[in-house]
């Protein structure tokens, strides 16, 4: 809905949006003043025949149909050396293997691709891309319900820091409920 785009143009940039959803599109463009364009990814051109230098997508890129079409044309719209910077959710994040079908982000209406690690690493470096980071987090999945979980699956009562010591091991072995990744154009 253009939160991201507000931010980022009220620090500076020059912000540019693509959005499906007709709602989101207009409160963007009629509440916030934000360019953005009812469209998928794919079906974009350069705004003004100029190429970025950083493209985002913040738990979007799960909600492509086409995503590889979609990573092919974001890379052909970065300036050599640009970024593609994302969040998705992570099928094999700790929660998603404990929780199996009752996972919150397992949502086969909304989610087209359920990315891991490994999967969104391949796909980028054969498209393209170098990825400088990619790393999983809590992030937006319910914190509680992640050390809820943890403190269940120990089999010794554990306190809140060595639930906390747990989590940021599950997020080091990349099993974290959302990926976040830096990638850069080669």
């Amino acid at each position: 809905w253009g939160a991201f785009l507000q931010n980022a143009r009220d620090t500076g940039y020059e912000v540019f949006g693509v959005e499906v959803c007709q709602k989101m599109v207009d409160f963007g463009v009629s509440f916030l003043g934000l360019r953005i364009e009812p469209k998928q990814v794919e079906d974009t051109c350069l705004v003004d025949g100029r190429f970025y230098n950083v493209i985002t997508a913040l738990h979007s890129f799960e909600h492509l149909p086409y995503p590889l079409r979609a990573l092919k044309h974001i890379h052909s719209m970065l300036k050599p050396g640009g970024w593609f910077c994302g969040i998705v959710p992570n099928i094999d994040s700790f929660c998603s293997r404990k929780l199996k079908d009752n996972w919150f982000w397992l949502d086969p209406n909304m989610h087209y691709v359920h990315w891991s690690p490994t999967t969104l690493q391949y796909h980028l470096e054969n498209n393209g891309f170098y990825v400088a980071q990619l790393t999983t987090h809590t992030g937006d999945y319910d914190a509680n319900a992640v050390a809820e979980l943890v403190q269940r699956e120990s089999q010794v009562p554990m306190s809140a820091d060595e639930t906390e010591e747990r989590i940021k091991a599950i997020w080091d072995a990349k099993e974290g409920e959302e990926i976040r990744f830096f990638a850069q154009k080669l």
